[in-house]
């Protein structure tokens, strides 16, 4: 997701101790989450491209409440390509700092990865 903000010109970073997810700033722009329920995980990830802010006032967003949330559109103040080209370069930026080289793009959302460093 950093390196995802980065391309739109939008300094990210990892949070400080005890925020999880990117932040712009003071402003959490990506969440991550992981649970565990009955030996079951689940885990992902969560961009705020240009989402309606307002409905954030609602809310406690990630449990902190002394902070906003933020979106690559109010960070960049221009009109951001499609949804879809985002998400590709996000699985691409993800591919990337992960070292997986081979992507397959299936025509349901389903994508596959090949791990290509030697770890």
């Amino acid at each position: 997701m950093i390196e995802l903000a980065s391309l739109y010109g939008v300094k990210a970073r990892s949070g400080q101790r005890c925020e999880t997810g990117v932040w712009v700033g003071e402003r959490k722009i990506g969440a991550i989450g992981v649970r565990i329920s009955s030996g079951i995980t689940s885990h992902g990830l969560a961009f705020n491209m240009d989402p309606d802010l307002s409905y954030f006032k609602h809310i406690v967003p990630c449990g902190i409440a002394d902070k906003e949330v933020t979106s690559l559109r109010r960070e960049t103040g221009v009109v951001l390509p499609a949804e879809e080209v985002i998400q590709e370069q996000l699985v691409s930026c993800f591919a990337n700092v992960f070292g997986f080289s081979d992507i397959i793009w299936k025509e349901n959302p389903s994508i596959l990865w090949q791990n290509t460093s030697n770890e």
